[in-house]
């Protein structure tokens, strides 16, 4: 429990502190590039964040749970194969799109290049999460933010003839660089940075014993990436790049949450886990003094979006992103239960679940595009793609969360609450479209916020601790 405490603290203050930077940072990028400039950048970054959790085929996930330190170093060896096979696939395919078809823009051609660094990177870290090198991915992810941000200002300010989109894209390189090189040295120094030459038996023997990451592991993780960008794919193509534009800007401060505590926490949390697999009376209780945390966490924050969004945004980042705030509004509703499934999916894979968690990316990837393809049949508005796309998270996420929590307790919890959250936010997401011009959105606010603390998940958790005292180890 100490050295969770001890990991998650580390990461998450390196992720608050790389987040606060990118933060103070990120105005003086959207008075520097405009709505559209952003608008291509955000569909370049939608595509790569698509590919980029399956790029290692998931092998660097085995990694961090892998039984021995020899399984551990042949999966670093095959995870970078994999990244090199990948990357290569992918600078053909985009060759033969834009030189042969014509399809795309130029700063796709970056794509695989961006993979490749971010792919080897991902991999190096899950070497550090092995060796219990926390300080190494803490200090890789400060480096990364704070170079990309910092040098797509430069490129703009020193640059004559107008900013361009690919700045960002050669930002977006260099930070990823960055955070690779420190996570290098940190391999290195703790010697672990090793390569062997593997025989054709031994890589088979790995890659047959942990085959559920490549089989189930692989494509879910690809569509659960694929339902969390396709809005913006979505806005680039059926409406503009601005639109994607006010779309990605506002999930990128929606699920700031996200990457400041539930990436920290996810990989402490499954590596607390690995380590204490056997004893579920403590990781149930893990699991729920974090629920808590979380829940009281994010309240505040969805308060002041849901109040004061659009104002913030127009103030923050300037009048021509205003509507990035509205979106910003709608989607935090559905945030904490992604913020929950996050830290706690890699129970999943931990205990070999990956079948039923494909099944939850399979019907959250089909919800969303039922959704994007009714609202493109229909003509309608852009913000009913995000109010949709709000909607299916809660659903999606609240019954994977669910799932979660029974699998791991043993118990029959209260099923009651999540209905009630079901039934009450879809009302009230709507509600809230309806009434955002006006100033009476403070008490919709309040009304989501006590429902949620009151009404859901206090009354959840709860009968999550009852449920603990009766749980015996396996």
């Amino acid at each position: 429990m100490a050295s969770f405490l001890q990991n998650s603290a580390m990461l998450v203050v390196a992720s608050a502190l790389s987040q606060a930077v990118s933060f103070a940072l990120m105005p003086v990028i959207t008075h520097l590039y405009s709505p559209e400039d952003y608008g291509v950048y955000a569909t370049f970054i939608a595509i790569v964040l698509i590919i980029y959790p399956v790029v290692a085929w998931r092998l660097n996930a085995a990694i961090t749970i892998s039984d021995n330190d020899s399984d551990a170093q042949g999966l670093f060896c095959l995870s970078w194969l994999a990244v090199l096979i990948t990357v290569v696939a992918l600078q053909v395919v985009t060759c033969i799109c834009y030189f042969f078809l014509g399809l795309g823009e130029p700063e796709y051609l970056y794509v695989p290049v961006v993979l490749l660094v971010m792919g080897f990177c991902l991999t190096s870290q899950s070497r550090l999460i092995y060796i219990n090198k926390f300080k190494g991915m803490a200090y890789a992810r400060i480096v990364d933010n704070i170079s990309d941000r910092l040098l797509a200002i430069v490129l703009a300010l020193v640059i004559a003839g107008g900013v361009s989109a690919v700045f960002l894209v050669l930002a977006r390189i260099v930070g990823a660089t960055a955070s690779f090189l420190v996570s290098i040295i940190y391999l290195k120094v703790n010697a672990s940075l090793t390569f062997t030459l593997l025989s054709y038996s031994r890589a088979i023997t790995l890659l047959s014993k942990y085959r559920s990451y490549l089989l189930y592991s692989t494509p879910s993780l690809l569509l659960d990436s694929f339902g969390r960008y396709v809005p913006v794919l979505v806005f680039a193509f059926f409406y503009t790049p601005e639109d994607a534009a006010f779309f990605l800007l506002a999930m990128q401060l929606v699920n700031m949450p996200i990457v400041l505590l539930g990436d920290g926490l996810a990989n402490s949390f499954i590596k607390y886990s690995s380590d204490n697999r056997s004893n579920i009376k403590g990781i149930a209780n893990l699991i729920l003094d974090v629920s808590v945390l979380l829940l009281y966490l994010f309240v505040p924050v969805s308060l002041v979006l849901l109040c004061f969004g659009e104002l913030l945004f127009s103030i923050v980042f300037g009048e021509l992103w205003r509507s990035s705030g509205w979106y910003a509004s709608v989607l935090i509703s559905g945030t904490y239960f992604m913020l929950i499934h996050r830290v706690f999916s890699g129970l999943f894979e931990l205990y070999g679940r990956q079948r039923v968690r494909f099944i939850f990316d399979v019907f959250l990837v089909l919800a969303k595009l039922l959704v994007v393809c009714l609202v493109v049949f229909f003509d309608s508005p852009a913000i009913y793609v995000v109010v949709g796309v709000t909607l299916v998270n809660i659903f999606v996420y609240l019954f994977a969360v669910f799932y979660l929590y029974r699998f791991v307790l043993k118990q029959a919890l209260v099923v009651l609450p999540f209905f009630k959250a079901l039934v009450v936010n879809v009302p009230l997401l709507f509600v809230l479209y309806l009434n955002w011009q006006q100033w009476d959105l403070l008490s919709y606010a309040v009304l989501v916020a006590c429902f949620l603390v009151f009404s859901v998940c206090v009354p959840f958790l709860k009968e999550g601790r009852r449920a603990v005292r009766l749980i015996s180890y396996r």
